[in-house]
């Protein structure tokens, strides 16, 4: 057992060791260029939460509250997105074919350190990228220790690391409910469609209880009187939330300098390693089991049993070469679980940040008849939408060539060529996210209260910027195909993922800003819309000339 922990610890230099074997110079200039983007972004979440702390703290009767509050909603989110990644790793560590070979030796109990060693890694990135910035700005700002720093750090990684491990035991809990229900039934219920369905269902219903205590109809009302009755209604009904008590304890180190900050960040870490050992010890005696029901089906042979099974095919009904591809590409889609679970993350956060839209008007309606947002706010929506839209891109659009290394030898000889596939994968996309973004983002502007004429302007360029997305996306994939891995993971890390995300994040900040300043000047619109268009043309006939020359055969690296 032991050997075998060596070699699982010597895993990770291995990897990095072989990915280095090739193109090494490549591949250190990509990873400093994904530091540098790490450390873009860091700075910029930095400077937004100076700035945002500067602007509450001019208002002297609400600052105060306002302090707490925020805290409040920023430790729920962290936990709510640490227990969505950790349900999505955990899942797929299930169904990854390369680690089965493990499952064959006497050692597999290893996959059960390893898979929370990979969902605390993988959660962990967004305390370096995210957290750090917005708790080292905190610390700044309110002038406070660095002990008091460093024990916001490691609150905050028990609470990375209690959202991660309740989100292995929901995932075992959706399991034994429906192994439950299996031996109810007298036949296996058991897949990773339903855990994921039993969980999802769970998780919505655990988003709208949060969303009903974090955000409530008339939320102003935490506001009302003087700051010890604005604490006192906070707390009376934030108590109910599962991050309240280390929210309080962080809001005391940062604003109130408690000196019983560091008993109560020992304590919360003492439960996380506690919380931490109970998920090891369940997952390492239930992980076998687990683990064999999720790789078995639902028929059951008998003797007397004659039925025949029947492989199933999908037949397309053939027009031309580009619908055809545009079937496969939604099938492709509907097929894997991870990215349609993946898909519905994303799109539900979206909608979320319409609903904060939504109880933000209401309350201004409320409150005050006639409240005008100011401009920036509209322009932030836009540059929000874009970026969710960039976020699927990614992850669906920018492997998609990669993805066919494959079947590269069915399509290299099929009459189709490469351009085809890349007008079928543009068509479907971009319409896909049109359909899905252009009702969201109505329905911000609408609940915002903008103008037609503007909101029309916003919307134009919104799809506008929809088809450059992608087509960058098709181009970079066509232009530079991965034939070693189809993984979005891992594609999302290449140079060219990195220079995709550059960008089209890079590019969606510029178009929000320019949007922003179409509210005073109009001609600026007539511009941007001109200049998406010329960038739309000329990605097109990049990518053309891409197509002409990508050949199936060989293997490119990136």
């Amino acid at each position: 057992m032991s050997e075998s922990f060596g070699l699982l610890l010597s895993y990770p230099g291995q990897v990095i060791k072989r990915y280095l074997a090739r193109e090494k110079f490549t591949r250190i200039f990509a990873i400093s260029i994904l530091l540098i983007i790490i450390l873009f972004v860091s700075i910029s979440i930095y400077a937004t939460t100076v700035g945002g702390l500067n602007f509450i703290s001019r208002d002297i009767e609400l600052r105060d509250s306002l302090y707490f509050y925020i805290i409040q909603l920023f430790y729920l989110l962290v936990f709510i997105l640490s227990y969505a990644n950790s349900i999505l790793v955990i899942a797929s560590s299930f169904g990854r074919k390369s680690h089965q070979w493990i499952m064959a030796t006497p050692s597999f109990s290893l996959m059960a350190f390893l898979n929370l060693f990979q969902l605390l890694i993988s959660s962990l990135w967004i305390f370096l990228a995210v957290i750090i910035p917005v708790l080292i700005g905190i610390a700044q700002f309110m002038e406070v220790g660095t002990l008091a720093l460093f024990l916001s750090f490691i609150l905050t990684t028990s609470l990375i690391i209690i959202g991660s491990t309740v989100g292995v035991l929901s995932y075992m809990l959706s399991f034994y409910i429906l192994k439950y229900f299996s031996n109810l039934l007298g036949r296996n219920i058991v897949s990773q469609s339903l855990v994921i369905i039993l969980l999802l269902i769970s998780s919505v219903l655990m988003v709208a209880l949060f969303w009903r205590i974090a955000i409530p109809q008339d939320f102003v009302k935490f506001f009302d009187g003087n700051y010890i009755l604005q604490i006192q209604t906070m707390k009376e009904q934030l108590i109910y939330l599962p991050t309240f008590g280390i929210a309080q304890v962080l809001h005391d180190i940062l604003f109130c300098s408690n000196i019983f900050g560091t008993s109560y960040t020992l304590i919360f870490t003492t439960l996380t390693i506690a919380l931490l050992g109970l998920s090891y010890v369940l997952l390492k005696k239930n992980y076998l089991l687990i683990w064999q029901l999720l790789q078995e089906g639902s028929y059951i042979t008998t003797q007397n049993n004659a039925k025949i099974a029947v492989h199933r095919s999908y037949n397309f009904p053939y027009t031309n070469a580009v619908h055809t591809i545009i079937d496969k590409e939604l099938l492709l889609i509907w097929r894997d679980k991870k990215n349609v679970l993946w898909f519905m993350i994303v799109i539900g956060l979206w909608l979320a940040q319409t609903a904060v839209s939504w109880r933000v008007t209401s309350n201004a309606n409320n409150y005050g008849e006639g409240y005008i947002f100011p401009n920036f706010i509209f322009a932030l929506i836009l540059a929000i939408g874009l970026y969710f839209i960039s976020a699927l891109t990614l992850r669906f659009v920018f492997p998609t060539f990669s993805a066919e290394r494959k079947v590269s030898w069915i399509l290299g000889v099929a009459p189709i060529s490469p351009w085809n596939i890349a007008v079928g994968k543009l068509l479907i996309y971009t319409a896909l996210f049109l359909f899905i973004g252009t009702p969201i983002l109505i329905a911000n502007f609408v609940i915002l209260g903008f103008a037609f004429f503007p909101a029309l302007l916003y919307w134009i360029v919104f799809s506008l910027s929809i088809i450059l997305i992608v087509l960058l996306a098709i181009f970079l994939s066509i232009k530079y195909p991965n034939r070693f891995s189809s993984d979005p993971e891992t594609l999302s890390t290449t140079l060219p993922g990195l220079a995709f995300t550059t960008l089209a994040l890079g590019g969606s900040i510029i178009i929000a800003n320019i949007m922003y300043l179409v509210l005073s000047n109009v001609d600026l619109a007539v511009l941007l819309v001109l200049l998406i268009t010329v960038l739309n043309l000329l990605l097109t006939s990049l990518t053309y000339r891409a197509s002409e020359k990508f050949e199936y055969a060989g293997e490119i690296i990136a």
